[in-house]
């Protein structure tokens, strides 16, 4: 979504280990409040991102390169330098990301609905006229009087929320 925009996120890595950390440490809590709290702080997180690349308009490769080393430093203080597993007593709730559906897996089936919700806001929303104006052409865009903040921030937003969602399905899945 970011590169739609016509920027670049090199930090999605780092949030979507990150939050497969954050997500393991918050399973006694539910897999459904690990899942959302590392998705909305992820989220958040995006919205930073956003916010200064489209404010301050600094280059997006440059922020971006810089917290990716900042969040995979933190990932790091927080897994302590180890591998983090889900504890025994809540291996039952990771089970349910590996149980199937047919032929498909609660996480492949979790990826077709984001796919799908995305393909429709991108086609079908005021927004994603936004994004796609902004990033075939920006002073274009602007003269046509499309904002320029709004869908550079969702388009950050989106893309951290979407990585922490792979990242901490994945951790969970794989224990």
């Amino acid at each position: 979504v970011t590169m739609i925009a016509g920027e670049l996120d090199l930090s999605v890595g780092s949030v979507a280990a990150l939050a497969g950390i954050g997500a393991v440490t918050l399973l006694p809590l539910g897999l459904l409040p690990a899942v959302g709290l590392t998705v909305a702080g992820a989220a958040a997180f995006g919205a930073f991102q956003g916010f200064i690349i489209a404010v301050l308009r600094i280059n997006s490769l440059v922020l971006t390169i810089g917290t990716m080393f900042a969040v995979r430093g933190l990932a790091h203080v927080m897994s302590g330098g180890a591998a983090v597993q889900v504890p025994v007593a809540d291996l039952d709730l990771a089970d349910a990301l590996i149980a199937r559906i047919g032929v498909f897996s609660p996480f492949s089936l979790v990826t077709l609905v984001v796919l799908a919700v995305c393909g429709v806001l991108l086609v079908a929303s005021r927004w994603g006229r936004e994004l796609l104006a902004v990033g075939g052409g920006r002073e274009e865009s602007a003269a046509a009087g499309v904002p320029q903040r709004r869908p550079v921030v969702l388009a950050f937003t989106s893309s951290a929320a979407t990585a922490a969602l792979a990242g901490s399905l994945a951790s969970l899945a794989s224990g």
